[in-house]
C-alpha cells in the first residue's frame, strides 16, 4: 500500500515528516569518499613535515629509515604512499570531522533563527523549511573551503596519530614512533 503524494505546500505530519526529512538528507552509512579533500590533505603534510623536522636535521636522520616508504622524491610526505587501511580510515575520519561541524554549525543557525521574522515567519511550514536551509547550510558549511574550521582541527588532532601507527607498523619501521 502506497501512501498518496505530499501535495506542494502542504507540510506531512508525524511519521511522515520523519520519513521526508531522511528521504532529502545524506544517508548516515554512506561511503566515504576515496580520497582526502586537497586542504585537509596539503594540512596533514605540512604537519607531518613538521613532525619530521627540516633536511638534515638530527630528527629527520633519526627517522629516515622508518619513514622512507612515505616520502616522495623531494622528502615530503605522501599521502598516497600510506597503506591502503590507514587512507581509509583518513577519509572516514575527514567524513566524521565534517558531520561533527556541521552539528554545530546548524544548532548554531538553529539557535539564530528563534528570533523573529514576522509575521509570516510562523507555522509548519516554515519551521519545516527554515529547519532544512539550517541542515543544507550546515552540511556545506562543514565541506566547503570557507569552513568554520572545527572539522580540520579534528581532523588534524586524529590523522597524525593514524599516520604514525600506520608507519610504526610498516616493515621497515622501528619498533617505536619518536616525537
Amino acid at each position: 500500500m502506497t501512501k498518496p503524494p505530499v501535495m506542494p505546500g502542504s507540510v506531512p505530519s508525524g511519521i511522515d515528516s520523519l520519513i521526508a526529512r531522511r528521504a532529502m538528507s545524506p544517508a548516515p552509512h554512506a561511503q566515504p569518499q576515496a580520497r582526502l579533500r586537497a586542504d585537509f590533505e596539503n594540512m596533514l603534510k605540512a604537519k607531518l613535515d613538521g613532525w619530521l623536522g627540516p633536511e638534515g636535521s638530527e630528527r629527520r636522520q633519526a627517522l629516515g629509515p622508518m619513514v622512507q616508504g612515505v616520502l616522495d622524491g623531494n622528502g615530503k610526505f605522501d599521502i598516497e604512499k600510506l597503506p591502503a587501511n590507514a587512507k581509509t580510515e583518513l577519509v572516514k575520519l575527514q567524513v566524521a570531522a565534517e558531520g561533527i561541524e556541521a552539528i554545530f554549525v546548524k544548532q548554531l543557525l538553529s539557535q539564530m533563527r528563534q528570533v523573529s521574522f514576522g509575521p509570516d515567519s510562523k507555522g509548519p511550514m516554515a519551521d519545516f523549511t527554515k529547519d532544512m536551509m539550517d541542515q543544507t547550510l550546515a552540511e556545506q558549511a562543514a565541506k566547503g573551503r570557507s569552513s568554520v574550521g572545527i572539522a580540520k582541527l579534528v581532523f588534524l588532532d586524529s590523522a597524525e596519530h593514524i599516520v604514525r601507527a600506520a608507519i610504526a607498523k610498516a616493515p621497515n619501521s622501528q619498533s617505536e614512533t619518536h616525537r
